[in-house]
């Protein structure tokens, strides 16, 4: 699911019950994750075929070498929230 959050463009993802959020833009290319595959904790990007931990924002393959910022979140009463920790 995309977001836009303070004026940020950001990914989010359900990995069988657990959340992840993300910047939306490829760290290697400034092209949208929405578009690539999620396989697992593993996001691989549509353009270039690189993918990330989305736990960590890691890339895992080139050509991406720089991470993905990443941001926590919590999960209360059903409700998904940015958290500050």
């Amino acid at each position: 699911m995309r977001l836009q959050v303070m004026g940020k463009r950001l990914l989010l993802a359900n990995v069988e019950g657990q959340f992840f959020l993300v910047q939306e833009m490829c760290s290697h290319e400034d092209v949208s994750l929405y578009l690539g595959c999620l396989q697992g904790k593993t996001l691989k990007c549509s353009l270039h075929g690189s993918r990330f931990d989305l736990s960590t924002g890691q890339p895992l393959d080139e050509p991406a070498d720089e991470p993905l910022q990443i941001y926590p979140v919590r999960v209360e009463n059903g409700q998904i929230f940015l958290s500050s920790t």
